[in-house]
């Protein structure tokens, strides 16, 4: 798909997320009268966080113009890479928010006296809260120093200072039969 196309079929996808999320919050005040939630404002969030990746996506699509990456994948643009760098959080806690929505939905739905079933929300809630912070966490330290995230170098290059990034174990190469490997 070409970087235009590309770019209509996420702005397209966003306005329907947005016409989606518009209804469900019309519906919430007019037809059943109440007011909003917490579980509508996770979705709201989400839908944000949509948007400033929708935003970097943009950006970095539009920068590949003028500064395309090589057969490696790499780039010689350093606002390329911190756009994407932005990018991976607005996602990753985007990605979150539907999950805390459904939770708080359940809270709300799942009375106290059902004692297993709060249990299981509680455990389900530890367990959705440590996956996010673990996810913006491996963001934020994937390299360190933060910097090495969107410097301009080669990995044979011996200027490299993060040991992860060393490795070369986060490079996604496409198999044989249609699948995707790390190398």
């Amino acid at each position: 798909m070409d970087i235009q196309g590309s770019i209509v079929l996420q702005a397209l996808l966003l306005g329907l997320a947005f016409a989606i999320t518009v209804l469900r919050c019309w519906v919430r005040l007019h037809i059943e009268h109440r007011t909003l939630t917490i579980s509508d404002y996770f979705i709201w969030a989400g839908w944000a966080c949509t948007l400033g990746w929708f935003i970097c996506s943009v950006k970095a699509l539009n920068l590949q113009k003028d500064h395309p990456l090589d057969e490696d994948g790499y780039t010689d643009s350093v606002d390329y890479l911190t756009t994407v760098y932005v990018s991976c959080f607005f996602f990753d806690i985007g990605l979150y928010m539907p999950k805390a929505s459904i939770l708080a939905f359940y809270w709300w739905l799942i009375p106290r006296t059902f004692r297993r079933l709060r249990v299981s929300l509680y455990i389900g809630t530890a367990f959705m809260v440590c996956c996010g912070v673990a996810s913006v966490l491996t963001d934020l330290l994937l390299a360190i120093p933060i910097s090495d995230n969107w410097c301009v170098f080669k990995p044979s290059s011996p200027q490299r200072s993060s040991s992860i990034s060393n490795t070369g174990l986060w490079k996604i190469k496409p198999t044989r039969y249609g699948t995707t490997s790390l190398t």
